[in-house]
């Protein structure tokens, strides 16, 4: 029984105190209720949890122009980290801004990138040493910041990545405890930013205008700032520039760099299906420079990446607002009400993946994914708010991993007992490091 304070809290608070003390575990269990919806509850914001991939496509996108975003994306600490980008933009805003960008994410532009990306990559790994140990979360994260901001917007050295990869940490950082990531301890305390993120923003907004700047004398601008320089000046201010440069170096680099981190601790614990991968690369790829040529011919390494997604997805929450009342499987739903759906939880669900919670690449076949409901998997969202950036991530990811098994064989080496954390993305609770192994070692 619980005690009378708990009792109060659980009164005030709702499921949010479940959701703070064990988020993941949390969403879990609802999804093991066995229902199609379940109604939820943070201290005075009504909600419901939709278990059914049906469900989440009927609000993701049969009904996706009666929501807007959730609660949590329009909340102080997300403006501070990415101001009104494309991420926490809504309505006519949102797909103005999202028309202006699609032009540099077409596959032909993503594909003329694979070639600075190779320079990128090859300078970052290229003095890595075999029996050296790395932290090799720290490494995705800084490789996938300078490909990121190099290959869209500009030119940025070795501090400016350890700035800018600090700051967006600080800034992160308020995002660790859930009830602050759904933007809902405002609600009941409003807080604040600390000293360190008011620094960490001016930081970020100082380098995203160098970036800005710069671009205007380049004689061949790159493919975003391209796009952006083709609206019309009342289409886009300075600041709406700034936003969008933030928004995408924030989520450009901090999922592919996590995916990447998980991906070399499943194939560091999956020994027999790295080996798969290994040779994969080596007899596709071999010594030359990974294009889209190769990626084509790589089912195993892909398949890799995707079940890496499926079990540690960096969008472990998203959702929708509904701007009126609508109806979902017979349920009412409410103006205002939080519509939530989770990755995580899904893609964990024995009602559609056997062995749901085991590293299993090889369920990956053009089989399986014909049967696959459309929302049963779906680590980028979906619907037309679908992550612009899906093209450029897959082939950021699958150039990485080829160059990295091109020199060496990172295993991972873990110290600590490790866990996802989950903030505004699905972390590690501690860094992931790792100890580089001849990649000669494939063929034993």
């Amino acid at each position: 029984m619980l005690n009378p304070i708990t009792s109060a809290k659980v009164y005030i608070l709702g499921d949010l105190l479940a959701l703070k003390q064990d988020p993941l575990g949390f969403l879990t269990s609802c999804m093991q209720r066995g229902q199609r919806t379940v109604n939820l509850r943070f201290f005075n914001r009504s909600g419901i949890m939709l278990c059914q991939p049906d469900d989440i496509e009927h609000v993701f996108v049969a009904d996706a122009a009666f929501y807007n975003k959730p609660i949590w994306l329009k909340s102080g600490p997300v403006r501070r980290l990415l101001g009104n980008g494309m991420v926490s933009a809504d309505g006519d805003e949102w797909r103005k801004q999202r028309r202006d960008a699609a032009p540099g994410f077409q596959p032909h532009r993503i594909f003329t990138l694979i070639g600075p990306m190779s320079e990128i990559i090859t300078k970052a790994v290229s003095p890595w040493k075999v029996g050296q140990v790395i932290d090799l979360s720290r490494e995705m994260s800084q490789l996938t910041m300078r490909i990121v901001v190099q290959t869209l917007f500009g030119t940025i050295d070795q501090d400016e990545t350890h700035d800018l990869s600090n700051a967006f940490d600080t800034l992160m950082t308020r995002f660790a405890a859930p009830e602050s990531m759904l933007g809902l301890r405002a609600l009941v305390l409003p807080t604040m930013p600390s000293a360190a993120e008011r620094k960490a923003g001016i930081i970020l907004r100082r380098l995203a205008r160098r970036l800005i700047d710069e671009s205007k004398s380049e004689v061949v601008p790159r493919p975003l700032m391209h796009s952006m320089a083709k609206a019309s000046p009342a289409a886009l201010t300075p600041t709406d520039i700034v936003d969008h440069v933030l928004t995408f170096i924030s989520a450009g680099h901090e999922s592919s760099a996590l995916v990447l981190s998980w991906l070399w601790l499943l194939l560091s614990q999956s020994p027999r299906y790295y080996d798969e991968v290994c040779h994969e690369v080596h007899s596709v790829v071999g010594s030359e420079q990974p294009g889209e040529q190769h990626f084509n011919a790589m089912p195993k390494t892909k398949a890799a990446l995707m079940e890496t997604m499926r079990l540690f997805p960096p969008l472990w929450i998203t959702g929708r607002e509904a701007r009126e009342t609508r109806q979902i499987d017979g349920r009412t739903v409410n103006r205002g009400d939080q519509v939530i759906a989770s990755p995580w939880a899904m893609h964990r669900s024995p009602q559609y993946f056997a062995n749901p919670n085991e590293f299993v690449p090889e369920r990956w076949t053009d089989e399986f994914e014909s049967t696959l409901p459309r929302f049963a998997y779906f680590p980028f969202g979906g619907g037309p708010r679908i992550c612009i950036g899906m093209g450029f991530a897959y082939t950021e990811m699958l150039s990485i991993v080829c160059h990295i098994l091109q020199r060496v064989r990172p295993e991972v080496v873990l110290d600590k007992t490790l866990k996802p954390v989950a903030s505004m993305t699905l972390r590690p609770s501690v860094p992931i490091r790792a100890k580089l192994t001849p990649r000669s070692q494939v063929f034993h």
